[in-house]
């Protein structure tokens, strides 16, 4: 019944972090609020979280040169009791265009996927879905891979995934 709470603030970095505040079943505050984000280069926007069995979370978001080129997926993982598992990583290995509006789900081990929507205006001007799996150690388990079929446009991406990984 433990959750966690993640949004975007600028009230550290005028181009915005990205900030989580545990809550305990009962809906009460565990600890304080906290940044997610290590790096503060360029603003960081639109969050999405997950949670496996044991409390242990990860949170993906938009950042601006998150990838190196334009607006790439970063995450973080973090332990049940809200401690940093590592630094900041690139979720999308492909850097060509923007990528946007990531979400995230997790199974009950610690493994997750990320789902997030490219927009590659210099080369095919489609909007498409991409996604990505992690094993539970943050570790690209595959490559990323083409959710929506890149011959049409697509948008709004989101996700779900079952204890056994299935998603």
């Amino acid at each position: 019944g433990n959750y966690v709470v993640v949004w975007r603030s600028d009230h550290l970095h005028a181009q915005g972090d990205i900030f989580g505040q545990r809550y305990d079943a009962g809906g009460n505050p565990v600890g304080g609020e906290f940044r997610v984000n290590a790096s503060t280069t360029g603003g960081q926007s639109a969050p999405a979280v997950a949670m496996d069995a044991a409390g242990d979370f990860v949170v993906m978001w938009q950042s601006q040169n998150g990838d190196g080129s334009g607006i790439g997926i970063v995450g973080r993982r973090f332990d049940a009791s809200g401690v940093a598992q590592g630094g900041d990583f690139v979720v999308n290995s492909a850097t060509a265009g923007d990528q946007s509006t990531p979400e995230v789900a997790m199974d009950d081990a610690g493994d997750f996927v990320a789902v997030w929507h490219t927009h590659d205006a210099a080369a095919t001007q489609v909007d498409t879905v991409w996604a990505r799996q992690f094993a539970a150690d943050g570790l690209p388990a595959a490559a990323d891979f083409f959710v929506s079929d890149p011959a049409y446009g697509a948008d709004g991406p989101a996700v779900a995934m079952r204890p056994g990984g299935d998603f």
